[in-house]
């Protein structure tokens, strides 16, 4: 009798125990699972050993422990299960599956499979991930048994228990100690700079360039205090080139950048610069082969991020990227946003947009033309048919396309107001650069073609805006708009300046910087003589404010951009212009020419690419590319000239033709 005080007392503390160990090893192994979360996290958007630093370690640590509670819900409730199980004389056989089903969750939880998180995270999807997932699949079930096991019999698994309570302690430290260190450093207060570039967009389709209707108000609205640039322009009309043109700030002829030519490797780009300077960078592009960083586009970005679909993915994984920058510490951020939604289509339809935006702007249409043809094929592959045989769309048909692409640009403008959302949300657009533009325009037939394949001004005009936060307007951010001429090739040297760096220190750039008009002194910066249009071998023309000078099949086209905005009524040999402007704008042509030449030898040293399979150069083909390559293009006959290897006299005779018809 004297004996039960003696042993109701000794099995209170022993309870008490098996509840602290249940809880020590639900813990522990809670902190295995956030950080297999975090590891896969980071693989699964292009991280590797070769990418791990301090600030990258932090921002592991950071994510695991945002993600730890998940984790303990799901391993305190296996530690109750455990505990309970044991007070029963067959809970040891219900333990097996019991640590099945936990395992699957875990799995779960570990691997990303959420949906909402899958999309945005497809590098999991391929043999390395699906390694990954079978392994922290394999960890899911031997920590839910071992949790099971101990809780109903304590002393059969001593060894692994400690090693999950050690293994997990340890990371939970490290973790929490990685976590509590960030934003020690020094407080960098340079901005971050975000680079968008919505491809084949139009300004004369925004409101805030005078169109008559508001197709993206996010945008718009967002961008309402930024200076925006009335006359911007791209050099060539094609994806490839143009964008090599932002990143380097050298036009397409200097850059050299070609189907089967990459990028040399001693041209600077823009985040390469940054990245040197202790900037992150990142990059979300469209899973375009025109974009793929075989060319070069991924130099200097940490991650170099292809998705494939539309804006809706890029727009979460740039949101995620911002998250993970900011348990980074510190460091401003360089990121490079391209968005395919406004270009044509190839499946159906010329140009693709959500229901809603569809019924808004092209539900009225009741006609035949369905974007199919049994013998041309579809969307854009039928524009490019259209284009070869001279048969352009006229009248309901036409205005059907033109609504087709305002219903493309409002579907994306949603996505966008989505990323906006999502910048103020983190207080991002207070000390973030947004700077907006695209590639290359869009032509309706406006001279007999569609698409995008000719250097008149629909093709060749880009919208601009830079919005600056007013902690960075340096003298006095001078809103609005801007009358400068401006090109791609200064995006470069405004977004390095902007950053606090000396654009002039980088002799590869022949754009200028454009922070004089940000800052409100336009007299600061030389104005623009002229915009070389550039297709990569030497010159096909000039414009500037007052005209634009154009090279179709071995002929001269001279315009007068004041009297004739839409470039229809040629001029050239009819002895009407100033003789003194014309001459200027030959010399200026060919001083451009010649400068962007020779440049282009000084990076002369381009990579060779491998043939492009044939689903992709079909996939080319199919956005109106002949045989997947170049684009469609009526000059087609002078670019083959030019790229034959009497270029300089070819070039040379064309200029000379030009003058002796000035």
């Amino acid at each position: 009798m004297q004996s039960s005080p003696s042993t109701s007392s000794s099995a209170a503390p022993s309870n008490r125990s098996k509840w602290f160990q249940a809880a020590w090893l639900a813990l522990s192994a809670s902190a295995l699972a956030a950080s297999l979360r975090a590891v896969l996290f980071y693989l699964g958007r292009d991280f590797d050993l070769a990418s791990l630093d301090l600030n990258l370690l932090r921002a592991m640590a950071g994510y695991a422990l945002a993600n730890a509670g998940v984790a303990l819900l799901f391993f305190g409730g296996l530690a109750l299960a455990s505990l309970a199980l044991g007070r029963r004389r067959n809970g040891l056989r219900m333990a097996p599956a019991i640590a099945s089903f936990y395992a699957f969750f875990v799995w779960g939880y570990a691997t990303l499979r959420l949906p909402v998180e899958l999309s945005v995270h497809p590098a999991l999807d391929g043999f390395d991930g699906i390694a990954a997932n079978v392994g922290a699949a394999v960890i899911g079930l031997v920590l839910a048994t071992i949790l099971l096991i101990a809780g109903i019999v304590p002393r059969a698994l001593p060894r692994a228990v400690r090693v999950v309570q050690v293994t997990g302690t340890a990371l939970l430290v490290a973790g929490l100690g990685l976590w509590l260190t960030r934003g020690q450093d020094a407080k960098d207060v340079r901005p971050n700079v975000l680079l968008i570039s919505i491809d084949t967009l139009r300004p004369d389709h925004l409101a805030s360039y005078g169109y008559g209707r508001n197709t993206a108000p996010h945008l718009e609205a967002f961008l309402d205090s930024a200076l925006r640039f009335e006359h911007a322009y791209t050099n060539h009309p094609w994806t490839l080139t143009s964008h090599a043109t932002m990143l380097t700030g050298m036009l397409p002829s200097a850059h050299g950048i070609h189907p089967d030519r990459a990028l040399d490797p001693k041209v600077p780009t823009v985040a390469g610069l940054l990245r040197d300077e202790g900037y992150r960078t990142v990059a979300v592009v469209d899973d375009n082969d025109w974009l793929h960083p075989r060319f070069g586009y991924g130099r200097g970005f940490e991650r170099y991020r292809q998705l494939d679909g539309s804006a809706k993915p890029k727009v979460e994984e740039l949101l995620a990227s911002f998250d993970d920058l900011e348990f980074q510490g510190g460091a401003p951020f360089f990121a490079f946003a391209h968005f395919y939604d406004v270009h044509s289509d190839w499946q159906q339809l010329p140009y693709d947009s959500d229901p809603e935006a569809y019924e808004q702007y092209a539900g009225w249409y009741q006609g035949d033309f369905t974007g199919c043809d049994p013998e041309l094929g579809c969307a854009s592959r039928l524009i490019s048919e259209l284009n070869q045989r001279g048969t352009p769309l006229t009248g309901d048909e036409l205005v059907y396309l033109r609504d087709l692409y305002d219903a493309g640009i409002t579907t994306l403008d949603r996505q966008l107001g989505l990323l906006f959302d999502g910048l103020r949300a983190r207080g991002l657009d207070q000390n973030t650069i947004v700077i907006v533009t695209a590639d290359h325009g869009e032509e309706f037939f406006e001279h007999g073609r569609g698409l995008h394949d000719q250097h008149y001004n629909e093709c060749l005009q880009v919208p601009l805006f830079v919005r600056v936060p007013d902690g960075y307007a340096m003298k006095g951010f001078a809103g609005d708009s801007s009358g400068e001429l401006v090109e791609l090739a200064d995006l470069a040297p405004t977004i390095l300046e902007l950053c606090g760096l000396v654009p002039t220190s980088v002799d590869s750039f022949q754009g200028r910087s454009l922070v004089p008009l940000l800052e409100g002194d336009p007299a600061g910066i030389a104005p623009s003589p002229g915009v070389l249009m550039d297709p990569g071998s030497g010159a096909f023309g000039m414009r500037n404010l007052d005209y634009a000078v154009i090279r179709f099949k071995r002929n001269w086209y001279l315009f007068d951009r004041h009297k004739d905005p839409g470039e229809l009524d040629d001029l050239f040999g009819r002895d009407v212009v100033p003789r003194e402007d014309l001459n200027r704008m030959r010399e200026l042509l060919v001083e451009r020419r010649e400068a962007t030449l020779a440049l282009g030898e000084q990076y002369g040293d381009h990579p060779n690419l491998a043939p492009r399979s044939e689903e992709v150069v079909q996939s080319m083909a199919d956005l109106g590319y002949v045989d997947g390559i170049t684009p469609v293009d009526p000059e087609a006959e002078a670019e083959v000239e030019f790229h034959t290897s009497t270029e300089t006299d070819a070039g040379d005779a064309a200029l000379g033709e030009l003058g002796g018809g000035l």
